[in-house]
C-alpha cells in the first residue's frame, strides 16, 4: 500500500510485518471495544427491554440516551486515533525492518559494502547498530581473508620458481612452515574453532535442529495471522453484531420513548399549574416552557388547547381573549373518532415526525399521547 506525497514515493503501510501488524491490532482493539461496551450500555439495554416503555426507569433511560448520543460518537474518535496510533507506531518498526531486509538481501549477494541507515525518529537503533558492527567484522574478516590468500599465492609462486638447490639452501622447512601458518589462518575463525577442512567433512558436522524450525515453521511465523483468519474472525463478530444491534436499537427506542412520557408528565403538570394560577390554558407551549420543548426524536412537542364546545376556555369566556380559537377538527380521536381528551391535546409525532389526527392511523401509531385528560400517557397503539 503506497501513496504519493511531495512527489516523492512513500510507503503508508510496509508490505508483510506491518500490514499484517496492523490488521491484526486493529481487529484486537476491535474487539476490546465491543466488549467494553457490551459491559458498559448491556445492562441498561436490558433493564429497558425488559419492561414496557411505560414501566421502565427514567434514570435507565435517560442514561442508556445519554450513552447513545455522546458515548459512541466519543468511542468512534478513539477507535480512529488508536488506529492513527498503531500506523504510525508500527511504521517506525517495520521502516528499519523493511532496510535490514534490503541490506542483508545484498550482503547474501556478496556485496559488503552495505551501511545500515534508518531514521532518527525510528525504533530498533541498538539492532541497527549491531547489524552494523557484524558487516564491519565480516568485511574485516574477508579482508584478511584474502590478504591472506594474496600470500599463499605469491609464497607458492616463489616456491615454483626456486631450484631444488635454492629451496634446500634457503630452508624448505622454513618456507612451508610459513605456507603452513598462513593456510592455518584461512582455515580458522575469529574464535579460534577450526573450520572443517573439506566439504565432506563439513556435511559431517552434525546440525541439532530447533523445534519449531524449518521452512514449515518460518513460513507459519512470516505468515502470522492470516487472511483468512481475519475474515473468519470479522465473520463472527458481524454474526455477533447483527444479533445485537436490534436489541440495542429497540432499548434506545423504546428509552425515547420512556424520555418523552416522562416530559409529557412534566409538560402537563406545568400547563395545569399554569391553568390553576392564571384561569386558562395557555396558548402555546412557550408560556409554560421556554424554549420550546423538543423531544427525543428531535420534532417540537404539538400542544392544542381544547373544550367539549370545541373552543378554548379564556377568562373573557370562548372565543374572546386568551387567544381562543376552534381546534375541535384538529383533536386527536381513537377508532370511534371521538376526542381523547376533554381540555388540551399534547404530544409527540414519534420517530417519524409525522401524525394524524385518528390514532388509529398509520403514522400515528408511534405517536407519544395524553388521552383521557391525562389519565394516559403513552404509545398510540398502546391505548
Amino acid at each position: 500500500m503506497q501513496a504519493q506525497w511531495l512527489g516523492r514515493r512513500r510507503r503508508v503501510v510496509v508490505d508483510g510485518f506491518q500490514l499484517r501488524y496492523v490488521l491484526t491490532s486493529l481487529l484486537g482493539l476491535f474487539v476490546h471495544v465491543a466488549l467494553a461496551s457490551a459491559f458498559i450500555v448491556g445492562p441498561l439495554v436490558y433493564l429497558v427491554n425488559r419492561d414496557a416503555p411505560s414501566g421502565t426507569p427514567a434514570w435507565a433511560a435517560t442514561s442508556l440516551l445519554a450513552l447513545h448520543e455522546h458515548f459512541w460518537p466519543g468511542l468512534g474518535l478513539l477507535f480512529l486515533l488508536e488506529a492513527a496510533r498503531v500506523v504510525f507506531m508500527s511504521h517506525r518498526i517495520a521502516g528499519p525492518l523493511y532496510r535490514f531486509r534490503v541490506v542483508l538481501e545484498r550482503l547474501a549477494r556478496g556485496d559488503l559494502t552495505q551501511r545500515v541507515r534508518i531514521r532518527d525518529r525510528d525504533y530498533l537503533w541498538d539492532e541497527a547498530r549491531a547489524l552494523e558492527t557484524a558487516i564491519a567484522a565480516l568485511r574485516d574478516r574477508v579482508d584478511a581473508t584474502k590478504a591472506a590468500a594474496v600470500d599463499v599465492v605469491r609464497q607458492v609462486a616463489t616456491l615454483r620458481g626456486e631450484s631444488l638447490d635454492e629451496r634446500v639452501a634457503s630452508g624448505l622447512d622454513a618456507s612451508l612452515a610459513r605456507l603452513g601458518e598462513t593456510l592455518e589462518v584461512l582455515v580458522t575463525d575469529r574464535t579460534g574453532r577450526t573450520a572443517p577442512a573439506s566439504v565432506d567433512a563439513a556435511a559431517r558436522v552434525p546440525v541439532v535442529p530447533v523445534p519449531g524450525s524449518g521452512p514449515a515453521a518460518a513460513t507459519r511465523d512470516e505468515r502470522g495471522m492470516s487472511l483468512v483468519e481475519m475474515l473468519v474472525t470479522s465473520a463472527l463478530l458481524g454474526t455477533l453484531l447483527a444479533l445485537a444491534l436490534p436489541h440495542y436499537w429497540g432499548a434506545v427506542e423504546k428509552a425515547r420513548v420512556t424520555r418523552a412520557i416522562g416530559e409529557i408528565h412534566a409538560l402537563d403538570r406545568a400547563i395545569q399549574m399554569f391553568r390553576n394560577e392564571r384561569g386558562h390554558l395557555p396558548a402555546t407551549l412557550a408560556e409554560v416552557a421556554s424554549p420550546p420543548p423538543i423531544d427525543p426524536w428531535g420534532h417540537p412537542y404539538e400542544y392544542l388547547r381544547i373544550d367539549t364546545s370545541g373552543t378554548a376556555p379564556s377568562p373573557s369566556g370562548p372565543g374572546k381573549g386568551g387567544g381562543g380559537r376552534n381546534v375541535t377538527g384538529q383533536a386527536r380521536k381513537d377508532r370511534n373518532l371521538v376526542p381523547i381528551n376533554s381540555d388540551f391535546d399534547l404530544y409527540s409525532a414519534g420517530r417519524d415526525g409525522k401524525s394524524a389526527s385518528p390514532l388509529t392511523a398509520k403514522v400515528s401509531q408511534d405517536d407519544v399521547v395524553r388521552a383521557n385528560s391525562g389519565g394516559f400517557i403513552g404509545l398510540a397503539r398502546d391505548y
